[in-house]
């Protein structure tokens, strides 16, 4: 594997560029262009999980290696640290998921004083 600062610069970055392309095609609630539907939070939800795996392999690939660099250690630090604010909005995307669902099964119930109440709030 090849550690240099430079290369590992360039994966630092590439993995940077993945993650901002990954946040411009999240959902804006009330935005009508980037309003949350089931198929596109599910594409997003195994694209930041792609991305996850991949940050654990950049950790995995540079703690095994018997030769680091002087800088390595700050390289592992760098992609650990992506990994929680990935979880989270891995996370948020399931929850979106999972408001979308209750919404698509309770359709039939719009009508419903109860439903409605329910699904105002997951709406929200």
């Amino acid at each position: 594997m090849n550690n240099t600062p430079v290369s590992d610069a360039l994966a630092l970055r590439a993995t940077a560029s993945a993650f901002d392309a990954q946040r411009g095609k999240l959902p804006i609630p009330g935005d009508p262009h980037r309003s949350p539907d089931s198929a596109a939070v599910a594409r997003q939800i195994s694209e930041l999980g792609t991305l996850i795996s991949n940050l654990g392999d950049e950790v995995l690939f540079r703690v095994v290696d018997q030769d680091q660099e002087a800088h390595t250690a700050r390289v592992i630090t760098s992609f650990a640290a992506a990994v929680g604010p990935a979880s989270e909005a891995a996370s948020a995307l399931g929850a979106v998921a999972h408001q979308l669902s209750f919404l698509n099964q309770t359709e039939h119930l719009r009508d419903q004083p109860d439903a409605m109440d329910a699904r105002e709030a997951a709406t929200r």
